[in-house]
């Protein structure tokens, strides 16, 4: 902007007050410099004036001297030590610098000297998600290394424990309506110091207080929980999930509770309808719909399920059950109302590394065991501990204990239909097509309907090699999915069923319309490695060999020792005529999966059509030892051993090939061929 240019002041020049206005009046169009000009004046006139500083500091920074603007607001914070303004702007202007420390402690320091000031919490909370993003310092492992990069883990989380303690002020400090009802948030936790934190940031804003029951947390658990000012309580474990979370109830004084678990947080989008529901409430209790994420990345897999997790605090309002503990029944029981409202809980506990961390699958498989000591036909019992032995690897005494909850299952309950997805589910995924196919009828005919049923009877299908069926059932599985909200694996008809469908098409031989919904699976999942796979296959099948190779690339690209990307690379390579390359890929898949013979095979048939009759025969028995029984790999170290003119050698391998399977042509006429060239 263009300078106005000013008269040298006489007498009768402004005095410090019009100076200042000039100043604030060009710095609000935007005019810096003409405003640096006037608000120097007016900072020397009276330099006490803090908030001609601060206004003197935004026009150098507006200017483009940040340096200049953090040395005026440095004067000012000496010469008004309690002058909010300062650092807020401060803070405001040392975040856009990248000095996210820094930022915290004069964002801190606003909130501190005025909880209730809007714009200062704003700004705090924008600085902790920019401390959040800081990568601490490696630690030092020579004696005269350079200094870290950054912060160290000790300095960031100091400055979280000061911001959370600041925001938790500013929410204590917020005036609350009169008459509004009063949410208690209740947690039992124990060594989550991974996870709490930004737990208990997630309700802020929702909860009136926090109350948290430590059951025994050796690390810094129990400092994050003081620091957002909650209510911390301790208590014994006495392997019931139920009576701690009871425990936690009998502390809480809001009028109504909202239960988490550390792993968990409250959608963004959820905070007002939580607080709406129950200002004017039309139930007792609330089903919440938790996502239980079963991945990471971008677009990761979850797993949605409802439970009550907002409800009344009233004494009759307890948990029942050693684990996966319910509220619902004792609300019901007393004549109450659970009700469903659209608000969302992110779960991150059934991540693949949080589970292997924690590893409780032993302590919910003895708590469940116990529960059924006391009600051996609870059918909720047997599915979640069929559950948990499908989640640590023990297949087959899951499909036993879905078997023992479908058995008891009533066909209206809420869990009617996850149980027989998942029984269905397991028993595809060990082999049981015919079963699983029989699981889901046996569903049906009780009048349970669910997309993901569909979805299972499309895998059992396609176990079957019933590829038109399959993509009938996979079809539905889509079709019923989009007519409502659904609980359950949100894939199954989704991105998984039309992956389905493109498997189902390559068993046909319709490459083409394989390829095509392998690529619909990649739009709704564009890291879905196994419908990267098929469509590098599909392709292949197409001739379209350099978009084979693209795709091929990028699944190792996701996943670096994936053995079937580099065979399938290798393949691709090879119908090029790129045979060096070719064989490079074999060699790093052979390097993941030494024991995939059928990688040898092709190996060796690539040297074979190079004429390097040698060491493919050499393949060829590495080969066999993975698969001794292959009559294909002794066919072909016999053409090897044939063409190089080791008859005898080859007779041996021929007649291997008849033994196991008699009924090979090309093998018996080759074995004629070398027997009569022996006996000649």
């Amino acid at each position: 902007m263009p300078v106005r240019v000013t008269k040298q002041q006489t007498s009768d020049s402004p005095n410090a007050s019009d100076d200042k206005q000039i100043g604030l009046e060009a710095l609000q169009d935007g005019r810096w410099l003409e405003a640096v000009i006037y608000l120097e004046r007016a900072v020397d006139a009276d330099p006490s004036d803090a908030s001609a500083m601060n206004s003197l500091a935004l026009a150098h920074s507006g200017s483009g001297n940040s340096k200049l603007a953090r040395a005026v607001l440095a004067q000012a914070a000496k010469a008004a030590p309690d002058y909010v303004e300062t650092y807020t702007n401060f803070a405001a202007l040392l975040a856009k610098d990248g000095r996210a420390l820094e930022a915290a402690d004069n964002a801190c320091r606003a909130v501190e000297l005025d909880p209730t000031n809007d714009e200062a919490v704003r700004i705090l909370r924008e600085t902790r998600a920019l401390v959040l993003s800081q990568t601490p310092a490696g630690k030092k492992k020579k004696k005269k290394a350079r200094p870290a990069n950054g912060p160290s883990q000790a300095d960031i989380d100091l400055r979280l424990r000061r911001i959370n303690s600041a925001l938790a002020r500013a929410a204590a400090a917020a005036p609350i309506e009169a008459g509004k009802p009063t949410i208690s948030l209740c947690m039992i936790v124990r060594d989550e110091e991974a996870f709490l934190d930004e737990c208990l940031e997630s309700v802020s804003g929702v909860v009136d207080e926090i109350v948290v029951l430590d059951t025994g947390s050796k690390d810094n658990t129990v400092a994050i929980a003081n620091a957002h000012n909650a209510r911390v309580f301790s208590k014994d474990w006495t392997e019931s999930f139920a009576d701690a979370r009871n425990a936690s109830l009998d502390h809480a004084t809001g009028d109504w509770i909202l239960m988490l678990d550390a792993d968990e947080r409250l959608d963004e989008s959820s905070k007002r309808t939580v607080i709406r529901v129950v200002s004017k409430p039309a139930a007792d209790g609330y089903e919440l719909l938790i996502k239980n994420y079963r991945s990471g990345g971008p677009n990761p897999d979850f797993y949605a399920h409802r439970a009550c997790r907002l409800f009344r605090n009233k004494p009759q309002h307890r948990y029942r059950g050693r684990v996966h503990e319910m509220i619902g029944p004792s609300i019901t029981d007393c004549g109450g109302k659970i009700g469903r409202i659209d608000a969302v809980i992110h779960h991150h506990g059934y991540q693949p590394d949080v589970i292997e961390q924690r590893d409780k699958s032993a302590t919910y498989i003895r708590l469940l065991k116990a529960d059924l000591e006391e009600e051996p036909h609870n059918a909720y019992c047997l599915y979640n501990l069929g559950t948990t032995y499908w989640a640590c690897g023990d297949y087959e005494e899951a499909v036993a204990q879905y078997d023992e909850a479908a058995r008891y299952i009533r066909p209206h309950s809420e869990y009617a239909a996850a149980i027989f997805y998942s029984f269905a589910n397991a028993l595809c995924v060990t082999g049981r097509a015919e079963p699983a196919l029989a699981t889901v009828t046996r569903a049906e005919n009780l009048g349970i309907r669910h997309p993901q049923l569909c979805f299972c009877k499309g895998n059992a299908l396609l176990l079957l090699k019933r590829y038109d069926k399959a993509i009938e059932e996979f079809q539905s599985a889509i079709r019923d999915g989009s007519s409502g909200l659904w609980e359950g694996d949100a894939g199954a008809y989704g991105y998984k069923a039309n992956y389905g469908i493109a498997s189902a098409y390559a068993g046909l031989g319709d490459f083409r319309k394989a390829a095509e919904f392998c690529e619909k699976t990649l739009v709704q999942k564009p890291d879905d490695i196994q419908s990267r796979l098929l469509l590098g296959a599909a392709l292949s099948h197409l001739g379209k060999w350099q978009a084979a190779e693209q795709s091929y690339l990028q699944c190792i690209e996701m996943k670096e020792n994936l053995a079937a990307a580099h065979a399938g690379l290798a393949r691709t390579y090879a119908a090029q005529g790129r045979v060096g390359e070719s064989l490079s890929s074999f060699v790093k898949a052979l390097e993941i999966d030494p024991a995939h013979a059928e990688l040898y095979f092709q190996a060796a048939e690539l040297l074979c059509s190079c004429g390097d009759y040698a060491n493919a025969a050499s393949i060829y028995q590495n080969g066999l030892q993975s698969s001794p029984d292959s009559a294909d790999g002794f066919f072909g170290l016999g053409n090897c051993y044939l063409r190089m003119g080791a008859h005898e050698a080859a007779a041996m391998a021929y007649r291997q090939v008849l033994a196991i399977s008699p009924g090979h042509a090309e093998a018996g006429a080759n074995l004629s061929k070398v027997e009569l060239i022996l006996a000649a």
